[in-house]
């Protein structure tokens, strides 16, 4: 589909000023937040027209939508590596770059982390096993499933709350090593 490689584009350049552009020298031209919210809603109605294809059937979204945030994210990867291929040649660095792909895709399509595994495989017994493990790990945490449920029930979509003004997905600044835009992933499953 062109529309994966065209949001896959999309989603690079997107991730550069969020996560690059910061470090851009003083006085050099930067993407005003007018520019940067068209890059959002593109990416947005992209994603939505891909999504909306493959999303009632158990096959699209056990299988195909995975697939194509798999290739989407290493479609990124691949083009800050041929764009930046020092920068990426430090291990933290390419290690930081690829968790902020993954940050970026996690908050702007998929909150609940739905299409970051492949639902296909989860009903194994070894799948079961390990979703058990980490119920309880997080319930140890305090996160209950009921609050987790609770919390999904609860909230607006990653556009609604862009849109309203309390999303994450465009904000300010935050570099590759440091705090702030898309850098850390805290508050992005709730």
């Amino acid at each position: 589909e062109s529309a994966l490689f065209q949001l896959t584009g999309l989603l690079a350049h997107l991730l550069y000023w969020l996560a690059l552009a910061i470090n851009r020298p003083p006085g050099e031209q930067s993407l005003t937040d007018g520019a940067l919210s068209a890059l959002f809603t593109s990416a947005h109605e992209l994603w939505s027209s891909l999504e909306r294809k493959y999303r009632d059937s158990a096959l699209g979204v056990s299988l195909v939508l995975p697939t194509m945030a798999l290739t989407m994210k290493r479609g990124i990867e691949r083009c800050f590596e041929v764009q930046y291929p020092n920068l990426i040649a430090t291990v933290d660095v390419h290690q930081k770059l690829i968790e902020r792909i993954n940050v970026l895709f996690l908050r702007l399509f998929d909150p609940d982390g739905t299409y970051a595994r492949f639902g296909k495989f989860d009903g194994t017994g070894k799948a079961i096993q390990l979703s058990r493990r980490l119920d309880m790990m997080a319930s140890g945490l305090g996160r209950t499933k009921a609050k987790r449920l609770c919390s999904r029930t609860h909230r607006s979509t990653p556009l609604v709350r862009a849109v309203l003004g309390g999303g994450g997905a465009v904000g300010s600044g935050g570099g590759l090593g440091g705090g702030g835009g898309i850098d850390g992933a805290s508050d992005a499953r709730t």
